[in-house]
């Protein structure tokens, strides 16, 4: 009995002395949605950009707080024994290097990347699956990406859009609206993260 107590109010001074020592400081630590809270998903799934029409479902569920989910594609180039060809390649056609040189700064103060890069158009459609509907909550037509930096010789993530995801159960719906011969050979997957 003693021990259950002891327990008990370990796990109360865990939770709740973080708390206190974060204070009221607007970069506190959110220690609930840390212990508590499932982690949003994070999706990798193959598309091609070699067929007009070539159309991607895929149904996922999140269960954490509402947050903005990034929809990029991930270009995966191969290096065979040092040889960077095809990956210098897609660097070049995504024309990821001009990303921070071309930005600037809007109206409102907020930097906006422009979008680069050859044709890529894409239909990007989001659903909310309830239990008696479906609801679409974001449809959009792409004819680029956003250079998003970042990534490894292997991975190159190029950003589609961001969402405002709330809990639920979705249905993502990704269409190639045209082939890509340029891309054709590369490997494509449509990467769903969610912002931390």
């Amino acid at each position: 009995m003693k021990r259950l107590i002891f327990q008990k109010l370990a796990l109360r001074a865990f939770i709740i002395i973080p708390v206190l020592v974060s204070g009221c400081d607007s970069r506190a630590v959110n220690w609930h949605a840390i212990l508590f809270e499932k982690s949003p998903p994070t999706l990798f799934i193959p598309f091609r950009l070699d067929k007009a029409g070539f159309v991607l479902n895929k149904e996922f569920e999140t269960k954490a707080r509402s947050q903005v989910y990034f929809f990029d594609l991930a270009f995966k180039p191969k290096v065979i024994d040092g040889n960077k060809e095809q990956l210098h390649r897609v660097i070049r056609l995504l024309e990821r290097n001009n990303h921070y040189n071309d930005q600037y700064i809007d109206a409102n103060g907020v930097v906006i990347y422009p979008r680069h890069g050859i044709k890529i158009p894409l239909r990007l459609t989001i659903i909310r699956i309830d239990s008696s509907q479906e609801i679409q909550i974001y449809d959009q037509i792409f004819d680029r990406l956003y250079s998003s930096g970042g990534g490894t010789e292997g991975f190159l993530p190029s950003e589609i859009d961001g969402v405002r995801i709330s809990p639920g159960k979705y249905r993502i719906r990704l269409e190639a609206l045209e082939t890509v011969p340029e891309l054709a050979d590369i490997d494509v997957e449509l990467y769903v993260r969610a912002t931390g």
